[in-house]
């Protein structure tokens, strides 16, 4: 997996918004990636010094219909 492939979209919510104001920014990224290389692809990416990564998986909400 190459660096170009690991994030794959910033998630913008209320809470997300509010922390750039501490300069955090969150991604989507790959699920097989590791911090180094989400750490590398942001560097990369946006061409800035990466403090830290911190990652959590989110599971979706199982929904009922009918």
């Amino acid at each position: 997996m190459s660096l170009e492939q690991i994030i794959i979209a910033p998630i913008t919510t209320e809470k997300t918004v509010g922390e750039r104001a501490n300069s955090r920014y969150v991604f989507r990224v790959q699920l097989q990636a590791t911090k180094i290389a989400i750490k590398q692809a942001v560097e990369k990416a946006f061409k800035v010094k990466v403090k830290a990564v911190n990652t959590s998986r989110v599971r979706s909400i199982p929904r009922s219909m009918g």
